[in-house]
């Protein structure tokens, strides 16, 4: 069976907490990461390079050459501004490739991208996600609202698929925790 080349990006946190005790405080800092669940649900069908959210600024590829050394993105919770403002673009306004319409003319071209849901997919906690009328929301086969579009479910929700109706999907169990929008086939 063939693995493909996925590129990975996000799914990482960093965390700052701070706890007040009477007069006293102090704060605990820490790093977060689901990619050892991905690896779990996708090592059979795809070798994954994992690019944690707080390198994916500066990191995640700026042209089409290297883009397509990867049979598909997928995108896990990172908002549309780590991909449009590289360190050099915040920092020196210099100017640098527009990642997003990079990644809708990878999909144009073949590629395959993917989102997962996530506070900063979509658009987000609070409409923090940013991607409503980007080039991302014309690649994948969604509309994006120009809102907060969460819906959290804490009681869970099962999930009827049909993992024939797209390759995305295959080998995906019929009922489970899947929750995926990919490009259109």
């Amino acid at each position: 069976m063939k693995k493909y080349k996925m590129l990975f990006a996000g799914e990482s946190w960093l965390t700052h907490n701070m706890e007040v005790k009477g007069w006293d405080d102090f704060s605990v800092g820490g790093y977060g990461t689901e990619i050892d669940r991905i690896h779990a649900a996708m090592d059979e069908f795809a070798e994954i390079t994992h690019l944690p959210s707080h390198l994916v600024g500066e990191k995640f590829p700026s042209t089409m050459e290297e883009l397509k050394t990867y049979d598909v993105v997928i995108l896990s919770d990172v908002g549309a501004n780590t991909l449009l403002l590289h360190p050099l673009v915040f920092t020196q306004s210099v100017r640098f490739p527009n990642r997003l319409q990079l990644l809708a003319d990878y999909v144009e071209q073949g590629g395959a991208l993917g989102m997962m849901g996530g506070y900063m997919t979509f658009q987000g906690i609070g409409g923090k996600g940013c991607y409503h009328g980007s080039p991302i929301e014309k690649a994948l086969p969604v509309d994006f609202l120009p809102y907060d579009d969460r819906q959290e479910h804490p009681e869970g929700i099962d999930l009827k698929v049909d993992p024939q109706r797209h390759p995305a999907l295959r080998g995906c169990p019929r009922n489970g925790p899947i929750c995926l929008a990919t490009t259109r086939p």
